[in-house]
């Protein structure tokens, strides 16, 4: 449980430098690292294979 605290804090804190740098389009950016970072700490994690390859 602990783990997934870690990852849920590490894709918080990329969301929310990239949000900060108030850019072009920056929060979505933010969003979708967020969420980019999120997926492949909680894939790391997980002990299942969920069959997604990244490009």
């Amino acid at each position: 449980m602990l783990e997934g605290a870690a990852v849920g804090a590490a894709s918080g804190y990329v969301g929310g430098a990239i949000a900060a740098e108030s850019g072009f389009m920056a929060n979505p950016n933010g969003i979708m690292a967020a969420s980019h970072v999120n997926s492949v700490g909680m894939g790391i994690l997980s002990p299942i294979q969920m069959g997604q390859k990244l490009i």
